[in-house]
């Protein structure tokens, strides 16, 4: 998206000035299907009626430095519908926030607990 604000720059425009940034490319993370956070976190799900789905995630997320950076395993799993994630039409049931809630609380306890 740069090559505009170069134009624009070339055609002698003395007040536009653009900056363009090459950010470092963004990893895939990965974590076992088997894992133990993996079996914890569908336990968590299943307990509030949720049936996690163990796969790929389509985008990107923090997991890529919380797993490869830090080697802290991480899943992705929350409420609402993922088509209309970070969308100006998200929108999330109120009944999903308190099951979240609670499978969040659940999956904590599970790894916090000794």
């Amino acid at each position: 998206f740069c090559l505009p604000w170069t134009r624009w720059r070339s055609r002698g425009s003395p007040a536009l000035r653009a900056e363009c940034n090459i950010q470092p490319p963004f990893y895939a993370s990965y974590i076992e299907a088997d894992s133990p956070l993996v079996r914890i976190a569908q336990k968590a799900a299943l307990s509030v009626g949720y049936q996690p789905e163990v796969g790929y995630f389509p985008g990107h997320t923090d997991a890529e430095w919380t797993v490869n950076q830090l080697a802290i395993p991480t899943v992705i799993l929350g409420p609402g519908d993922l088509a209309t994630a970070h969308a100006a039409n998200e929108v999330v049931p109120v009944c999903q926030l308190g099951q979240a809630a609670h499978m969040y609380y659940e999956i904590l306890r599970q790894v916090l607990t000794p």
